[in-house]
């Protein structure tokens, strides 16, 4: 292998910046190694918490209908425990609706 020099400012000063902009990258990809693991172990516990969640909503034996589902469960404003259930049917048909309306507005143009 071999090298040649070039005595070139505006060269000099391109490969400066790029050094610069490297080694930026570099910090920022470190950080964002230790944001992915940080982010790894709070997935974790969320999945533990969620877990014993389920347990005791288990034991609860909460009764939804057949087209029911639980989406949430949550803390509220007055610092309750609320469990949220969505009726798919009720969703279903606000769903057609939207589109009927959205339809009737295309059909108008």
């Amino acid at each position: 292998m071999r090298t040649i020099k070039i005595n070139n400012q505006e060269l000099t000063d391109i490969l400066t910046k790029r050094a610069k902009l490297f080694r930026e990258l570099g910090v920022i990809n470190e950080q964002l190694v230790k944001l992915d693991a940080e982010r790894t172990t709070l997935g974790y516990k969320m999945d533990k918490l969620k877990e014993k969640t389920q347990v005791i909503m288990d034991k609860e034996k909460i009764e939804v209908g057949k087209y029911e589902v639980i989406t949430r469960i949550y803390i509220n404003d007055n610092k309750e425990n609320e469990v949220e259930i969505l009726d798919k049917i009720e969703e279903y048909k606000k769903m057609l609706d939207e589109q009927l309306v959205e339809e009737s507005k295309e059909d108008k143009k």
